[in-house]
């Protein structure tokens, strides 16, 4: 395992490893060390952007015992034994590795007397030292002089010398985190000139122990984190060139005029989770450069005016879980660069005119979880810019067109309004109406509506505006969101607007339980007339002489009607799509002649009925006909006669056993056919049955008994569905004829061997989908003639290997998926046999990797092209054993060995 912070210079893997055929282990690198069993060496590192060129040699948690003396390779620059559990360095660790930069040494239990005096001696070259997680109860003095970087976190240091730095004036980088410091004395930092970044965080220090001016020798101190300490005040006499100061999770309780004079080049101030209540007069006045500030998770009550001036450079204000009731008008007028706003968890109840004066820049403001009830008509008048408004978690029950129309709104992208008390009445209709226009701006299922009662927890997503009403006449009703309004007919329904009486130039008497508005658009093509929907809601008879007659579309779906008598339909001449799913009928109660008005019918669902044969009194006009999960058993060949304008047919969870030829002899027009979960058999398939349908493009016969690919398919076809079958081989005449397909679905069947050349006439296929199937091997010539293949899905076989030329037809594949396999290795010809050019996505996790050098290509592989293998964390090692369990995310090219 390796620290990920390291990782390996890509120009110094190019000198390592020339990529060519790495399934010989013993191939001679021009760098070779001898490493200790239990670490990783490789060639060169990047550290903070830093290129150490020499070896490195990690041996993080994985080895234990004392100091590897005599081990190390000489030409080492970064050594890493971190947490090695060594107790001591002894005399002459280093005095053979006089090259080195860095060393980590955290979590040994080293202390003052474990660490042999002029043991780093040699180190004349030593840039960054971490004895972080040890023992140390004061700064060492025999760490070199040349150190820049210090990490000394999670020591016992008690007490600091004025003294302990002066050996230390290259320090670049100090962290002293996470000791028992109570006290900082004035010249700690006498000759720390170069001392950019400074952490002294979760020590128990009091401002008592930040005398003032113990900071201004740092004269280059960009950084200084002083968080979860125990300071009560600002420290003074910070240093000028400082640009980020944190002092979070303090028990700061004031801010006074003079806590920031004289560092006005600070770019961030975060002052979040103190005890904060009063900010005095002109405190940020000379933070001319400030961008960020945070204030979260403090006690301010009051935002006066004043508060923010000169911070006109401010990006981002956060002031969220304060107790702010009180926002004075014009307080963030000088915050003219503010981007985002952070006023959640408060205690406001009203927005007010003026309250957001000069925020023009405002892109984001979060005012989730206060007590709003309220917001006033131009209270976000000048926040035109905004891209993101959360008013979740508040009181409110309404919200006035104006808020958001007074002027619109040009860039929000994002609305967030859930866990308010909504009414939902016609004052809020403008604002449903809006999901429709722009639905990416919220997430309306997670809207409800607490009035008015018969909408009572229902959500914004199964409510259209016509349910925002405020009469209970005209209750709102749920419907199948695969039926949606269409927004040029919304525009001619409602105006927008707050007036609930507005007049509407359509307005069509609807069922109680119903919903009717105007227009659908389904499957892209847009019906204009009424929509009346019904379904699941009402439950009962037919609802003869109330639907209305410019109806196109109704959906009677789950009624329970039980039957359709005679003139059902007599006045709704017009209708071209209707929905009778779930309602007990059959044969014998649906009245003879009771579709013949009409004459326009191009859509019937009639799914989730109790019909035993396809019936005969359906409109010749049908193009979509919906008959899944009835109780056909048996077919005639002439069923479908009365039917020659079909496009769509979906005869799916019947049990029909067999297809007589001639079934499909007038579907000229057929595209789409569906008659999967029927007891089907091969022999319920007869040579040819599909050959009339000679515009039959996507064929599903899913989860049916069939033990071989049907026969004489039409040409025309692109896509096939035979997943979750019987099928046991494909044989080389299965696809010939069908050369247009493009999508192929063999998943979920028994396929333990596929002939030679069986795929060669599919010229066009995209996407062959084998997986969970119980294959074996991929042999030389069993993809032939797939050259346009893209996706190819192996998952879930038995496969043991590869064959070197078995994907060299595939060149054009972008994703290979062999999870799930029992692959113990990959040899390098099946991917760079010619190189795959366009492959973005390679899926080989749960197999039992053997990750010894023969694998080592791949896992280079992965370093070369990381999008490659997305998730690198959930591909493990099996073998060999001391890197069993271990994901390829925290392993290297060099741990792959023979």
């Amino acid at each position: 395992m390796i620290l990920r912070s390291l990782f390996m210079s890509a120009l110094a893997v190019g000198l390592v490893l020339l990529i060519s055929r790495p399934t010989d282990c013993q191939t001679p690198t021009p760098w070779s060390p001898v490493c200790p069993y239990e670490c990783v060496c490789f060639w060169g590192a990047s550290i903070d952007t830093k290129v150490f060129n020499g070896t490195y040699m990690n041996c993080t948690f994985r080895r234990r015992g004392p100091f590897p003396v005599g081990e190390v390779p000489e030409d080492t620059v970064i050594l890493d034994l971190s947490f090695n559990e060594m107790g001591k360095i002894p005399t002459g660790a280093f005095d053979k590795i006089l090259h080195l930069q860095g060393v980590w040494l955290e979590g040994n239990h080293l202390s003052d007397t474990k660490v042999s005096q002029g043991v780093f001696d040699p180190l004349k070259y030593l840039q960054i030292i971490d004895l972080s997680f040890n023992d140390y109860t004061r700064i060492p003095q025999n760490v070199p002089e040349t150190i820049k970087q210090w990490y000394f976190v999670t020591n016992k240091i008690t007490h600091l010398s004025s003294t302990d730095l002066d050996r230390y004036p290259l320090l670049e980088t100090l962290q002293l985190s996470n000791n028992n410091m109570t006290y900082i004395p004035v010249g700690f930092f006498a000759k720390q000139k170069l001392l950019s970044v400074l952490q002294i965080s979760s020590n128990p220090l009091t401002s008592a122990g930040t005398p003032h001016g113990v900071f201004k020798d740092a004269i280059s101190l960009s950084s200084l984190e002083l968080k979860s300490d125990k300071l009560t005040r600002i420290p003074s006499g910070l240093p000028e060139n400082l640009q980020t100061l944190d002092l979070s999770t303090n028990n700061i309780g004031r801010l006074y005029s003079s806590d920031f004079v004289g560092i006005s080049r600070l770019g961030g101030l975060e002052l979040s989770s103190n005890e904060i209540s009063a900010i005095g007069t002109g405190v940020f006045s000379s933070l001319i450069n400030l961008k960020t500030l945070g204030l979260s998770n403090n006690y301010l009550t009051h935002l006066t005016d004043g508060l923010f001036d000169g911070l006109a450079s401010l990006g981002g204000l956060e002031l969220s879980s304060n107790e702010i009731s009180a926002v004075d008008t014009g307080v963030f007028s000088s915050l003219i660069n503010l981007k985002d706003l952070g006023l959640s968890n408060n205690h406001l109840t009203y927005l007010n005119d003026g309250m957001f004066d000069g925020l023009a820049s405002l892109e984001s403001i979060s005012l989730y979880g206060n007590k709003m009830i309220m917001i006033s008509d131009n209270a976000f008048v000048p926040l035109r810019n905004l891209a993101t408004i959360d008013l979740d978690s508040n009181s409110l029950e309404t919200l006035q067109y104006e808020v958001y129309y007074n002027p619109p709104f040009k860039n929000l992208t994002s609305l967030f309004i859930s866990s308010n008390p909504w009414n939902c009445d016609c004052r809020l209709r403008w604002l449903r109406e809006l999901v429709d226009l722009k639905p990416y701006l919220m997430l309306p299922e997670f809207v409800k509506c607490v009035q008015p009662p018969y909408l009572q927890n229902l959500t914004w997503d199964i409510l259209f505006p016509e349910d925002f009403v405020s009469s209970l006449k005209q209750s709102g009703k749920m419907i199948l969101r695969s039926l949606f309004v269409s927004a040029l007919a919304v525009g001619l329904v409602f105006l927008i607007g707050t007036d609930c009486q507005t007049p509407t130039p359509w307005s069509p008497v609807c069922p109680y339980e119903c919903v009717c508005f105007w227009g659908a658009s389904i499957d892209a093509k847009v019906f204009n007339g009424t929509y009346m929907n019904c379904t699941i809601r009402r439950r009962g008879t037919f609802p003869v002489g109330e639907v209305p007659e410019d109806t196109v579309i109704l959906d009677l779906s789950f009624n329970e009607m039980g039957q359709i008598p005679t003139g059902a339909f007599d006045k709704i001449l017009h209708l071209q799509g209707v929905w009778l799913e779930g309602n007990h009928l059959s044969d014998t109660k649906v009245s003879q002649g009771v579709f013949d008005p009409l004459k326009y019918l191009q859509i019937i669902d009639l799914s989730f009925n109790d019909y035993t044969r396809i019936p005969q009194n359906v409109p010749e006009t049908i193009k979509q006909w919906y008959f899944v999960t009835n109780k056909i058993t048996h077919l005639s060949s002439t069923d479908l006669d009365r039917y020659p304008l079909l496009e769509t047919l979906q005869l799916s969870n019947n049990n029909m056993t067999y297809i007589p030829v001639g079934f499909f002899a007038k579907q000229t027009l057929l595209s789409v056919l569906q008659i999967s979960s029927n007891p089907l058999t091969s022999a319920g398939i007869p040579y040819g049955v599909f050959k009339d349908a000679i515009t039959l493009t996507s064929l599903e016969l899913k989860s049916d008994n069939l033990t071989r690919i049907p026969s004489g398919l039409p040409e025309a076809l692109q896509t096939l569905d035979l997943s979750t079958n019987n099928i046991g081989r494909l044989y080389s005449s299965d696809f010939i004829g069908i050369s247009r397909l493009g999508e192929l679905e063999l998943s979920s069947n028994e396929i333990s061997a596929i002939d030679t050349g069986v795929f060669s006439s599919l010229i066009n296929l995209k996407t062959l989908g084998l997986s969970n199937n119980h294959l074996t091997h991929l042999s030389d010539g069993m993809f032939d003639g797939l050259a346009s293949l893209e996706s190819i899905s192996l998952y879930g076989n038995k496969m043991i290997m590869i064959s070197d030329n078995a994907f060299v037809p595939l060149r054009n594949l972008a994703t290979i998926d062999l999870d799930s396999n029992s692959l113990e290795t990959l040899q390098y010809e099946v991917y760079y046999n010619p190189p795959f050019k366009n492959l973005t996505s390679l899926f080989i996790s749960s197999n039992p990797w053997n990750c010894d050098c023969r694998l080592r290509w791949l896992r280079e592989l992965v370093d070369l092209k990381p999008y490659l293998l997305l998730l690198p964390e959930f591909v493990k090692c099996v073998q060999p054993p001391y890197l069993q369990n271990l994901t390829w995310d925290i392993l290297f090219p060099e741990d792959f060995v023979c």
